[in-house]
């Protein structure tokens, strides 16, 4: 029979959730307070505040500008509704900040070391400051003339008809750029002099150490990922290098220097005087 300790049930207690907290807005030119009341309202619903906690609470989230004015008419603003009036008709310019999106949208370009996904997320909330009813195909357009290069020539060939499938190639691109990069391959060599400019021995032998050393580093690079034998690697540069430099090997023929002035008149003296009188 179980005790009067055991048949009574555990007490479970809720844990807390941890409250979040927007960002601050201070009314500098370039602040959007529609976006800013947007997020605000968010982190509201996440901390399931009625419109009368989002009034206590957005004190504590002004600052500069934004905060003076609500402490000069905090007696008019007596419900949220009146706050939000208030605060996005002194501080907002739709048409400003929808202008301002525009020209950032026309010239949105991603930019070198950032990622695909980066880019498109950019590009979809310009379009969506915009105009938040933007057509697919305009969206796709704005995609398209912005990424990157390689991206754009290997999306050429698809078909994309809206923002899902440009993700979907582009992701599956990008999958394809990384196996690519993955495998063992050789790099190219450092600018050096073409053989058939050579015009000097010294500069020939500089032309071999170069060779020489950047094919030695790229063999130690490869070396562990290359499925053949190295020594067979190193017969393979060998004979590609004595092949390439054949044609230099052999000494060009030998031809009759120019006759000066000097020697031409001499002998032309001496063949007159040779003359019998």
């Amino acid at each position: 029979m179980p005790t009067e300790q055991e048949a009574k049930p555990a007490v479970v207690t809720p844990s807390l959730q941890q409250w979040r907290s927007p960002s601050t807005f201070r009314g500098a030119p370039g602040e959007d307070p529609l976006k800013w009341l947007k997020e605000y309202d968010r982190v509201a619903n996440f901390n399931k505040w009625d419109d009368m906690m989002c009034l206590a609470n957005v004190y504590f989230f002004l600052d500069g500008t934004a905060r003076q004015w609500y402490v000069n008419n905090e007696d008019a603003l007596d419900s949220w509704e009146a706050f939000k009036n208030g605060l996005s008709g002194l501080f907002g310019d739709r048409q400003k900040y929808t202008r301002r999106a525009e020209e950032q949208l026309k010239c949105r370009a991603q930019r070198s070391g950032e990622s695909t996904q980066s880019y498109i997320q950019s590009v979809l909330g310009l379009c969506q400051e915009v105009n938040p009813l933007m057509k697919e195909d305009e969206k796709v357009s704005h995609l398209m003339k912005g990424v990157a290069e390689d991206i754009y020539q290997a999306l050429l060939t698809r078909e994309i008809n809206d923002t899902a499938s440009f993700i979907k190639w582009c992701n599956y691109i990008e999958d394809m750029k990384q196996k690519r990069v993955g495998r063992p391959r050789f790099e190219r060599l450092p600018n050096v002099v073409p053989v058939a400019s050579l015009t000097d021995e010294t500069d020939l032998v500089s032309l071999i150490r170069t060779i020489v050393r950047e094919v030695h580093r790229l063999v130690n690079q490869t070396q562990e990922s290359l499925d053949s034998d190295p020594q067979s690697l190193e017969e393979i540069v060998q004979d590609e290098v004595e092949r390439v430099l054949a044609p230099v090997s052999t000494k060009p023929t030998e031809t009759r220097p120019r006759p000066t002035y000097a020697s031409v008149n001499q002998e032309i003296q001496s063949s007159c005087s040779e003359i019998p009188t």
